[in-house]
């Protein structure tokens, strides 16, 4: 795996399942990793266990964010604002991980494991050569739902995370 060392990654739902596991690789790649979930408990014991796995507590952190700013973060797979980032060398994509990993979210019978998405999202903060401003699949670049494709809608959504946030 790519040294990481510099990067701060921002890591939502990273209290259990794929999130937590991805964490701990993160932090032992060299990554600063902001933890964020919607537990404050389940963040705090997540944080100690991570930095203990990757042996660097420096690495970990807890990440205290609301709805509205964590939505304006989410909101960073807008085409428009990853060209916008891009000359600042900040990468913006969005993934579908994997399909139905082991986790308490999923009441059916696993078809993907954690590996898997660990593997699909480490590839995409680890490997410049996926660009920017694109939805993946797993692995593979991919067609994102045709509703992510309307601009009057994107242009609405990010409008109303700026007035919610007060970045507008």
């Amino acid at each position: 795996m790519t040294d990481l060392d510099g990067k701060v990654i921002l890591l939502t739902g990273a209290t259990d399942g794929l999130g937590r596991a991805l964490a701990a690789e993160l932090a032992r790649g060299g990554a600063t990793v902001l933890v964020h979930g919607r537990d404050p408990a389940r963040i705090a014991a997540t944080v100690a266990e991570v930095a203990e796995a990757a042996g660097s507590p420096d690495r970990v952190r807890s990440y205290q964010a609301d709805l509205a700013s964590l939505a304006r973060v989410r909101d960073l797979a807008d085409q428009v604002l990853a060209d916008e980032l891009q000359a600042a060398g900040v990468m913006v994509n969005a993934l579908h991980p994997a399909t139905f990993m082991p986790t308490k979210m999923v009441p059916v019978s696993p078809r993907s494991t954690i590996a898997e998405g660990v593997e699909a999202t480490w590839r995409l903060i680890a490997a410049p050569a996926v660009g920017t401003g694109r939805y993946y699949n797993g692995l593979r670049a991919a067609r994102a739902d045709d509703q992510a494709y309307d601009l009057e809608g994107r242009r609405r959504l990010r409008a109303l995370s700026d007035e919610l946030t007060g970045l507008g």
